[in-house]
């Protein structure tokens, strides 16, 4: 594991439409491999076709009539289909991998994880995204939904210097699984002390990241209006 700053979060939210065809190059070696698990670099439908692919796949589960509005094709319209009943979060995880290729996280297999150095809790839970693995060159990421994983693809490839792979793991054991760690991580920190100039260099580090971040949101936003 590599010893980089943590990575600030301000501006992570710029304006990119879930499915923006904009998947980062990151097809060279093997991806990771987390216990049975290897991850994908892509999903079998194009990035822009994700939404498409994941409402063919609720409407042939559901049982949605020809002709009728197709339901979900964004993360909050997915999750109101399971806080309403319609379909329960691990269904709907398989309705993501039927969509997209992606393989689906045993969730049993997640132990002995690590919280990632390089990166801070709000910018993880934010992008719905767990780290389960990783070395100097690739990175094995488990996240909530496949929407957005084309720019997540560019930011850690900017931020972290890192290939990412994907796997798919329920919103609840992502926001479980950083909750423990970064908690345990902070408990472990407060029994250093932190001189003045520690934080100071903690702070100019994140600054340096923040354009990194607002930069490929940038790019995300422009290629939407293209």
């Amino acid at each position: 594991m590599t010893d980089r700053s943590q990575a600030d979060t301000a501006n992570a939210d710029g304006g990119v439409a879930a499915g923006a065809d904009n998947s980062p190059a990151v097809e060279t070696g093997a991806p990771l491999q987390f216990g049975s698990l290897v991850g994908v670099r892509r999903p079998t439908c194009s990035i822009g076709g994700v939404a498409d692919a994941v409402r063919r796949s609720l409407a042939s589960r559901l049982g949605a009539v020809e002709g009728t509005e197709v339901p979900g094709g964004t993360p909050d319209q997915d999750w109101d289909l399971v806080n309403h009943g319609r379909i329960d979060e691990n269904d709907l995880i398989r309705v993501y991998a039927e969509a997209t290729g992606l393989p689906a996280v045993d969730e049993e297999e997640l132990r002995d994880l690590e919280s990632f150095p390089e990166a801070t809790f709000d910018f993880l839970a934010h992008h719905g995204c767990l780290p389960l693995t990783w070395d100097g060159h690739d990175v094995l990421l488990a996240v909530a939904d496949p929407y957005s994983i084309g720019k997540l693809g560019h930011l850690w490839m900017a931020m972290f210097q890192l290939r990412p792979s994907f796997a798919l793991l329920r919103r609840a054991a992502v926001d479980r699984h950083l909750t423990a760690l970064y908690d345990a991580a902070a408990e472990e920190s407060e029994e250093f002390s932190w001189d003045g100039d520690t934080s100071e260099q903690a702070l100019r580090d994140l600054a340096r990241e923040a354009p990194i971040v607002r930069l490929v949101s940038d790019l995300f936003t422009r290629a939407q209006e293209m």
